[in-house]
């Protein structure tokens, strides 16, 4: 009786083992599922307040003109999630840089996003074209430039590239939409990953 309970105990034991040692591969098999990208720290930028948020994929899509399709093509892309430190000037809330990090499952899902933003800079500054102005490898700048018709219309700059599975994207308007600033925080952010 005493030895058919302890081959039952050593039985159960293996399958335990088993289930544990299951559960540790498939946690650590996961592609970066649980990291958060990392991103500039709050004082980047001087005389500004800072904010941290975590992009979920419906917060990358806010405000483009394309919602659904971004959304789709951040599906499709695997993105896994992203951080955007924004940056406000204390004496002009016109005046604001954000600061992106975007991770996905793979290079190929940040590929297919720098394309989409490539094609579509329109959906995150307005009337945008390309500009040469930073000097970053793999880097595209976009550059709005008011027209003159609509008072609250300001310069907006985009800065997008790619390292492996992470896209890096600094958004600037007003005052800060300018090159010395694109470059200075492109090149902080490029050390990030």
């Amino acid at each position: 009786m005493e030895r058919g309970r302890v081959r039952r105990n050593i039985f159960f034991l293996a399958i335990l083992m088993t289930l544990v040692s299951c559960s540790r591969h498939e946690a650590s098999s996961r592609p970066f599922a649980e990291a958060t990208p990392p991103s500039l720290g709050a004082h980047a930028v001087s005389r500004t307040d800072s904010q941290l948020v975590v992009l979920s994929a419906s917060r990358v899509t806010t405000g483009a003109l394309e919602a659904q399709r971004l959304s789709a093509l951040l599906a499709s892309a695997k993105y896994v999630g992203g951080t955007e430190r924004t940056f406000v000037s204390t004496s002009s809330p016109l005046d604001r840089v954000s600061t992106r990090v975007l991770q996905f499952a793979s290079p190929g899902g940040a590929a297919a996003y720098t394309r989409w933003v490539g094609a579509h800079p329109a959906d995150l500054i307005g009337d945008a074209k390309p500009s040469g102005s930073l000097h970053l490898d793999g880097a595209n700048v976009y550059v709005h430039t008011p027209s003159g018709c609509c008072p609250k219309d300001i310069p907006k700059s985009l800065a997008v590239w790619q390292r492996d599975r992470y896209v890096l994207e600094v958004i600037a308007s007003g005052a800060y939409a300018k090159d010395e600033i694109l470059t200075e925080l492109s090149t902080e952010m490029d050390r990030l990953v």
